[in-house]
């Protein structure tokens, strides 16, 4: 797993062919382990994006864990952790 701090926009998932915009979700994870964060952010904003994408690809990647159901968890471990 890799995180990129990127200025560009738009994230292309080449396993799904998603296209995801950054400036609405501020960060994504792509099914190749690679996560996305936009690189304008506030340092806590980051780390905050990052705990949430990293739990997330683990609950759906590795336990095939509904996208959905991941989603929620990772809010709930954001908060819980900062």
């Amino acid at each position: 797993m890799k995180i990129y701090f990127t200025e560009d926009e738009i994230v292309i998932d080449h396993i799904t062919n998603e296209i995801f915009n950054l400036r609405e979700e501020l960060g994504v994870w792509t099914w190749n382990g690679s996560i996305y964060i936009l690189k304008d952010l506030s340092k806590k904003e980051k780390i905050k994006i990052a705990i949430h994408e990293i739990i997330e690809y683990f609950l759906v990647v590795k336990l095939r864990i509904k996208r959905s159901l991941a989603h929620k968890i990772a809010e709930l471990a954001e908060k819980l952790i900062i």
